[in-house]
């Protein structure tokens, strides 16, 4: 559930994620704060940010930066695929936020559309970190680890390595350009999503069908979604590449 509050303090609003807890042991809810309290001290322009918890009898609460613009997936449905230079620029600030949250050991395992937030004034923000997770500890709030039609294969087989998360991260945004630029999700030729899990596991990249595109915006999604996770490139590579630099 995501709502919106206002903050008293400043008079602004927060998005309010809300866990239930019944289930959930004692240790488990101390370690979604804990979680929770490592995120608030990330701070980014391309990155949602963690304000605070509360918890009552039966909901945990979860306080973050409220971004007004809607989604990037809302967007594109209400206004078609987006154009290159569009595509391109909010290529640019998801590298930029998953520079920042890789470089502090945080992957983010479930980039998609629907989680790249915009704000009025015109920023791109990656949210949603329940799926996140420090490379050194398990995640408490993570349970889904990614979206099937944005999972990397190695995710989908359970054979990539611990770090490796940032190699599936990389592929997550191959798929997230395809869907910006066919203002459709990937694999959207697969009505069930098993269906289309088991394509991407046996080796299926997504695809652009019949929408047509530059040769750098094929290319980017090829490093992005190599089949071999360690040849997909870095980060700060594809901040390099020419379809992200246009």
């Amino acid at each position: 559930y995501l709502g919106k509050l206002l903050n008293s303090d400043n008079e602004e609003f927060v998005a309010v994620k809300e866990i239930q807890v019944d289930g959930l042991t004692k240790d488990q809810i101390l370690a979604i704060g804990a979680e929770v309290d490592t995120m608030k001290i990330l701070r980014h322009q391309n990155i949602i940010k963690y304000i605070g918890t509360e918890q009552a009898a039966s909901n945990f609460y979860i306080f973050m930066e409220y971004a007004d613009g809607g989604s990037l997936r809302q967007l594109y449905q209400n206004h078609g695929a987006l154009s290159e230079p569009q595509a391109a620029f909010c290529t640019w600030c998801v590298l930029h936020g998953l520079r920042y949250l890789h470089s502090n050991g945080i992957a983010h395992r479930d980039i998609k559309g629907a989680n790249v937030l915009l704000t009025k004034s015109g920023d791109m923000k990656l949210a949603d970190f329940g799926a996140s997770k420090r490379f050194e500890t398990e995640s408490i709030v993570s349970g889904l680890k990614g979206t099937p039609q944005w999972m990397a294969p190695e995710v989908i087989k359970g054979t990539q390595l611990t770090t490796g998360w940032m190699n599936a991260d990389v592929w997550s945004v191959g798929c997230t350009v395809v869907e910006m630029l066919t203002g459709k999700i990937p694999y959207a030729e697969f009505e069930n999503p098993m269906t289309a899990m088991y394509h991407i596991a046996n080796g299926k990249k997504p695809s652009f069908r019949d929408t047509n595109v530059s040769d750098d915006a094929k290319d980017f999604v090829e490093v992005c979604c190599a089949a071999e996770p360690e040849q997909r490139l870095t980060v700060e590579q594809l901040l390099a590449h020419p379809f992200v630099k246009q």
